[in-house]
């Protein structure tokens, strides 16, 4: 071999050598990277675990004061515990916006990881692994500020209405009368009860469920909150009064909607188709 051959075959040899030290560095920095940014969003994760916690408690604790608002008259002590409330809710909102500065933050550095490092294609699918651990804790950052806007609802609902005025079923037509006669056997029974604000309510699901999100706005979820104070069925819907209609808008916290959708019309339609009954 003869002088050139050999320089220029050392040469190659440094060459790999210095290229596989290079590779062997980014990812060692690439796994370095990883775990720094991924205990950060574990850290993130166990925090919005820990509002929608908080924010639960909040919700339950609501839901008693209505309850001592409907059979205690106990305005003074309520009206205490909705501040406190309305307090934690405030604190809530506040700790939010520090995790949403802290997730724009991890974002921003994780750009700026993937555009300097020099590791190989396993570092990129971590990079972008953590990039989808991120679009769900964002996610879950909104569910969790929807949740505090319906309990800043339930919140001032109670608070605007300490006196709950009886609602009169007064039935426009003999039909819509037997209608209402319908549920007399449930009412009997204590299979459901009828509430001063929000009319005909089941204390328990009953045999026959219609469903609720064959309704222009009702999806999965607001299906399931009307379950929850005891709406499962069309006839329910058909039979109540604009002060229910208004009562439960404010509610559900979209004033305005179950009028202009027409909520009681729709569920007067999808009776008769299901049940050949005309309310």
């Amino acid at each position: 071999m003869d002088a050139i051959t050999y320089f220029f075959f050392n040469l190659g040899l440094l060459n790999f050598l210095l290229a596989l030290a290079a590779f062997i560095l980014g990812l060692i920095l690439g796994w370095l990277l990883w775990g720094k940014f991924k205990g950060q969003i574990d850290s993130y994760i166990n925090k919005q675990k820990g509002y929608e916690s908080d924010i639960n408690g909040l919700k339950s604790k609501n839901k008693d004061l209505e309850a001592r608002l409907a059979n205690t008259g106990d305005l003074d002590g309520l009206k205490a515990d909705l501040d406190a409330s309305n307090k934690a809710g405030a604190k809530l909102d506040t700790d939010l916006k520090g995790a949403n500065q802290q997730i724009a933050d991890l974002k921003a550095q994780l750009e700026d990881c993937k555009k300097n490092s020099a590791a190989g294609s396993s570092t990129d699918e971590e990079l972008a692994a953590c990039k989808r651990k991120c679009a769900e804790l964002e996610s879950e950052r909104s569910g969790l500020e929807s949740k505090i806007a319906t309990l800043s609802a339930v919140g001032a609902t109670a608070a605007a209405a300490p006196v709950v005025a009886a609602v009169s079923s007064s039935p426009d037509t003999d039909r819509k009368s037997t209608s209402r006669s319908f549920f007399d056997s449930a009412l009997a029974s204590g299979k459901m009860k009828e509430d001063a604000q929000y009319g005909l309510l089941y204390t328990s699901a009953p045999d026959e469920v219609d469903d609720l999100t064959k309704i222009k706005g009702v999806a999965g979820v607001l299906n399931g909150t009307l379950n929850e104070y005891g709406v499962y069925t069309y006839r329910q819907i058909a039979l109540w009064t604009p002060q229910i209609c208004e009562d439960f808008s404010e509610r559900l916290s979209f004033k305005g909607r179950i009028e202009r959708d027409d909520w009681i019309g729709q569920c007067k339609q999808f009776h008769q188709e299901k049940y050949g009954e005309q309310i």
